[in-house]
């Protein structure tokens, strides 16, 4: 369920967004950012971790909701 729920999220941000392109940018930055976070995970924690474009989404629709 939480999967549905970032999906549906993340499709209310694209929707009510003025520019898409602006969005897709500041999206690949802070996955970029997370992703070196991402490298250091010893293996065996990898899979209770979420990937660094989900942090990202995340992130935006939060930042979204407060403005």
């Amino acid at each position: 369920m939480d999967n549905f729920k970032t999906l549906k999220e993340t499709e209310e941000l694209v929707t009510d967004s003025n520019n898409r392109y602006k969005i897709t940018i500041e999206l690949a930055n802070i996955a970029k950012r997370y992703e070196y976070e991402f490298k250091n995970i010893p293996k065996s924690n990898l899979a209770t971790r979420e990937k660094p474009i989900i942090v990202g989404l995340k992130l935006m629709v939060k930042k979204a909701s407060i403005e």
